[in-house]
């Protein structure tokens, strides 16, 4: 509890400013997708900056504390702005903690080499102070005043590995971690030691791992009952079916033997 206006500041803003972006992370998941998935994936985004794939028109506003990007080739640059325009991919990317994007972080989880922002309506091509971010009032501005989605364009080259068909894969996960290893060491370490935390703080229960391992056990065990329930209930509905079948010759004798 705080005493003071001072002890206010310090220490329940940045607790209920976490609480509240949950709160608001929860909601969006309600609203669009209540599934363990989509938790995981946001939990992932939250977390460890891990930006979201998405598909389709079931998402309609970015998730929050993202920018949703969509990436255009330059190679369709005379259908911009029309209905002909294909997107590569669209995924909502983690903004930082003052609102601003890291463009490196983008050109690394796409594998792409040249990649800038799009005015909109003119689709021209954005020039900004420090290629390496986009700050929170030009975000403000790309994005016409709604915050919700901004226009990407990329440069295909020889040494580019952006693959179109790879995205939302296993591969594509891969990928992204290795460049982001080579581009920055700290980012993987400083998961990968909260990682390793998190299953040490677990070893402290008494008895923890055993009762997991127990657990798993006991798992597995009911879903081959479950499954094995399922199998003759299944076989019994198939036989049931046959026996009640009027144009099965002696249904009706073999129904009365059961009674």
């Amino acid at each position: 509890m705080c005493r003071s206006p001072k002890m206010e500041i310090e220490q329940c803003e940045p607790e209920s400013a976490f609480l509240d972006d949950v709160g608001k992370l929860v909601s969006f998941v309600n609203m669009y997708n209540n599934t363990l998935p989509e938790y995981i994936r946001v939990a992932r985004m939250y977390l460890f900056g891990t930006p979201i794939r998405r598909t389709g028109a079931a998402f309609r506003h970015a998730t929050p504390g993202c920018i949703r990007l969509k990436l255009y080739s330059s190679q369709q640059e005379e259908h911009y702005g029309s209905e002909e325009a294909v997107v590569d991919d669209v995924v909502d990317f983690p903004l930082g903690p003052n609102g601003d994007l890291d463009f490196e972080r983008i050109k690394l989880w796409w594998g792409v080499k040249i990649c800038a922002a799009l005015e909109p309506y003119s689709w021209k091509v954005f020039r900004h102070g420090d290629p390496t971010k986009i700050s929170g009032i030009a975000i403000h501005n790309l994005t016409a005043g709604r915050q919700n989605a901004m226009d990407l364009l990329y440069v295909p080259t020889e040494t580019d590995e952006y693959r179109r068909e790879e995205q939302g894969t296993w591969t594509h996960e891969l990928k992204w971690h290795r460049r982001m290893v080579a581009y920055e060491p700290a980012w993987y370490f400083n998961r990968l030691v909260a990682l390793c935390a998190l299953f040490w703080l677990f070893s402290l229960i008494p008895d923890a791992f055993s009762s997991l391992k127990y657990a798993v056990i006991a798992l597995k065990s009911a879903a081959t009952a479950l499954t094995f329930t399922l199998a003759v209930a299944a076989r019994w509905m198939r036989e049931l079916d046959v026996m009640l079948d009027y144009r099965a010759p002696g249904a009706l004798l073999r129904v009365r033997s059961l009674m």
